[in-house]
């Protein structure tokens, strides 16, 4: 189990992890179109803003190996597996509309947000 005490470094994706992409951001982008009269080119928009910034993350992949004392936190199971896939250690943050873990993915910590994340490895020291 990690603990507190096992942790150097935490690394938290942001969008869609700290920030609640699929819910508020769409929401505000959808109310701001709306308000310039291009409502209906929300939800296009904020696809391929997303396809977009997908495709520039991806590109960063390759990079130096990591220490077990770090952790990657995401909402994300597709960042999780590549963290995982460079030896960093897992926490995976259930949130709806960001992505569904396959039956093969195991990461180190699954919680339901950041408070219990935080709970999680505080309590367990």
């Amino acid at each position: 189990m990690i603990t507190a005490d096992d942790v150097e470094t935490l690394l938290f994706d942001v969008l869609g992890t700290v920030v609640d992409e699929a819910g508020s951001m769409r929401a505000e982008l959808a109310a701001a179109l709306d308000q310039a009269g291009a409502g209906r080119q929300a939800e296009a928009l904020a696809a391929a803003w997303a396809r977009r910034l997908a495709a520039l993350v991806s590109s960063i992949g390759e990079g130096a190996p990591w220490r077990s004392a770090h952790i990657m936190i995401a909402a994300h199971p597709w960042d999780l597996r590549a963290a995982a896939a460079h030896g960093l250690r897992t926490a995976y943050i259930q949130r709806a509309g960001e992505g569904a873990p396959e039956p093969s993915d195991t990461f180190d910590l699954t919680v339901p947000d950041l408070a219990a994340l935080a709970a999680r490895l505080l309590t367990e020291a």
